[in-house]
């Protein structure tokens, strides 16, 4: 792989150690970071090492490595390794064994950090649950000269085999390395080519840094450099799942994206990490041009997805206010503010790292504290296009420096942020109590019946909006949408005159202009039976940004989705599917061709955004339908599905493992599986 020649990745020479750190971490925490410290070495494709190596340091129980982007890939060239060997240390006095492989889920060739998560073992056979020794996270805030540092990695002096070394904070410096700030900090600890990428730790063995450069003044020894763990965050609290902090540090304990239970160790706290004070309360006019700055709290509302909370705490190389942004589903995004000016709009951005959501506003959207602009949506941004326009957004100012005066409406208020009295659902997003409105159109997405639309052009004699709704196949039914205040739930409910089907959300289901819950069937209107539980449902209010859910083919024809899966099940061109396969997760398969002996074939897209080859085909000799998902190095995961593990639009089946398709072995199974026809 090529090395970039930059001052970030030129090669690290001795430095001599500090005696002001003559004091060391205790023996028990030595061992734990000995553990969670890796050696990675970045492969081709084909699994070939290309000669390099640097060190990480895992920061999740499931498998997530914290390094240099330099070590795993061509900062200048921003190209990436298609794989990272993993090799943990089993003896110190041993080199580290090949134990995994990996893939880079995330990376900022600026700030020179990237994020790697294990995806396989070393034969190659991909990982289960993993619950691996890693390291918890401290305040690099907190950090003053002369404070005692230690530094773990591969340095390459003395052999393969790790390294320990002591040294002090000898200072900070910007990110040009040169003017004022914290962007760097600077040290003495003894470290050497293999380093990049390490753990450097404070006295209570907390990771606070990633050892990442050396330079050689023109009058004074070398000076080795760490990227402080104040700067990861945005890079960290999107795509890591199940990292610590340390407890007593200036943390924000809010989930990560993962929903579930943070992993703990003693004396830490999960959480997202360091989040900024806010100086003063959110008051007066935005100005013109709009731009953000460290410190502030936003929040923006974006349609389909709902209000989302965006901390800025920092600055990227380019200067641009940096952070993190809160999804209503608690998923954590990084978020960039982009300045407006004169003839640009100032634009706050949220990604996953794959695709981006914008909001763009001009000086004629500002209003007080508020900025209503345009949402734009960028599906990949490998192939950005400047982005889709998808209805109207808005920014609001919540708290930070640079506001005078005082705020209307409160913070977290849906109802003020609309300027809907909390009753009327608008393109910005949908109101709860939802009660619905004559003249509205919605689309409905239920259990058995497919996509219908539904109009409201009249009301009940209780004062509930009714109308029609359409079927796939054109058939006409009734529909009523209705809110019980006792309940405090809503239901879409459509009849055929003799049977309801109705879709019944809360509160808690509404995102953006879309209400998700649970559908229920009873067959006979007449009958006292108590309805039967279909599976999930939605629907969404037309005429917003983005109305409408996706039906991609049904398995005749390639044209909607079908009410439900006929056997034999034979997919077609044209058709997408959302696969749940142990060891690999949700994958998303697209069909778009067809294989030497006509059967479909297309792209299984992994949770991480790797790509591989998959054949979706039935065999009417073993009356089996059968998806092969290929990793393109001889490995194959694949589900084999029969007629009784047909359920409305999905399919269940057993899933296997095969690690060399050209070997003779059985496959091994691996549990079961489930295919939905998006």
């Amino acid at each position: 792989m090529k090395r970039t020649a930059s001052l970030l990745l030129s090669v690290l020479s001795l430095t001599v150690p500090s005696f002001a750190a003559a004091q060391t971490l205790p023996q028990a925490v030595r061992e734990r970071i000995i553990k969670a410290t890796v050696m990675l070495l970045p492969a081709t494709e084909d699994g070939k090492l290309d000669g390099s190596r640097g060190s990480g340091t895992i920061i999740s129980p499931e498998g997530f490595i914290l390094t240099n982007y330099h070590v795993v890939g061509d900062n200048e060239a921003r190209r990436l390794a298609p794989w990272v060997q993993v090799r943990t240390v089993r003896f110190v006095d041993e080199e580290p064994q090949p134990t995994y492989w990996g893939k880079v889920i995330a990376g900022d060739p600026f700030l020179d950090l990237a994020v790697v998560q294990i995806v396989e073992d070393k034969d190659e056979k991909p990982v289960g649950k993993l619950n691996l020794p890693f390291m918890q996270i401290g305040d690099s805030n907190r950090l003053t000269i002369g404070d005692p540092i230690y530094v773990f990695g591969f340095q390459g002096t003395g052999g393969m085999t790790l390294s320990y070394s002591a040294g002090s904070v000898a200072g900070f410096t910007g990110e040009d390395l040169s003017s004022g700030g914290r962007q760097w900090i600077k040290h003495d600890a003894q470290t050497g080519p293999g380093n990049s990428g390490g753990g450097a730790y404070n006295t209570d063995g907390d990771l606070i840094g990633v050892h990442s450069a050396g330079i050689a003044g023109q009058n004074n020894s070398r000076t080795s450099f760490m990227r402080p763990l104040s700067v990861a965050w945005g890079l960290i609290t999107p795509n890591v799942p199940k990292f610590a902090v340390r407890s007593g540090t200036s943390t924000a304990s809010t989930a990560t994206n993962t929903g579930g239970a943070q992993a703990q160790t003693r004396g830490t706290t999960a959480g997202t990490g360091p989040a900024p004070t806010p100086r003063s309360d959110a008051t007066g006019t935005l100005s013109w041009p709009l731009r953000g700055q460290s410190g502030q709290t936003w929040t923006m509302q974006y349609p389909e997805v709902g209000r989302i909370s965006v901390t800025l705490t920092g600055t990227n190389a380019e200067g641009t206010p940096t952070g993190t942004a809160t999804l209503p589903n608690g998923a954590k995004w990084s978020a960039l503010f982009f300045a407006g000016t004169s003839s640009a709009a100032a634009k706050l951005a949220v990604s996953d790292g794959k695709a981006a959501l914008f909001c763009a506003v001009d000086r004629a959207g500002l209003s007080g504290l508020n900025a209503r602009g345009t949402a734009l949506y960028i599906e990949d941004l490998n192939r950005s296009n400047g982005g889709d326009e998808v209805g109207d957004c808005t920014l609001q100012l919540q708290s930070g420096p640079g506001t005078t005066g005082s705020t209307t409406g409160t913070s977290g208020s849906l109802g003020s942020l609309l300027g809907q009295g909390g009753t009327t659902p608008s393109s910005a997003g949908l109101a709860w109590p939802l009660k619905g409105a004559v003249g509205q159109s919605w689309n409905v997405q239920l259990p058995q019946l497919g996509r219908l639309t539904v109009k409201l052009d009249g009301t009940t004699s209780t004062g509930n909006p009714k109308g029609t709704a359409t079927l796939p196949d054109g058939t006409k039914w009734t529909a009523v949408l209705s809110y019980d205040t006792k309940a405090d739930d809503t239901a879409m409910m459509v009849s055929d005159g003799d049977s309801l089907i109705y879709c019944l959300v809360t509160r808690s289901g509404l995102s953006g202009t879309t209400a998700r819950g649970t559908a229920y069937y009873l067959k006979d209107l007449d009958s006292e039976d108590d309805p039967d539980k279909l599976g999930d449902c939605s629907f969404q209010l037309q005429g917003a940004a983005g109305a409408g859910t996706s039906g991609t083919g049904t398995a005749g024809t390639g044209t909607s989705t079908p009410t439900r899966l006929a056997w034999p099940l034979k997919p077609q061109v044209g058709q997408a599917w959302q696969v749940q396969i142990p060891e690999l997760g949700l994958v998303t398969v697209s069909l778009t061709g067809r294989d030497d002996q006509g059967d479909p074939k297309g792209t299984a897209t992994l949770p991480d955004g790797t790509k591989w080859t998959a054949y979706f085909y039935h065999e009417a000799a073993k009356n089996t339908t059968w998806l092969d998902i290929l990793d393109g190095r001889g490995s194959m995961v694949y589900c084999a599905f029969t007629a009784q593990g047909l359920s409305g639009t999905g399919a269940r089946g057993n899933a296997y493992y095969v690690k060399d398709v050209n070997a003779k072995e059985d496959p091994a199974k691996i549990g079961e599986c489930s295919a939905q026809l998006k």
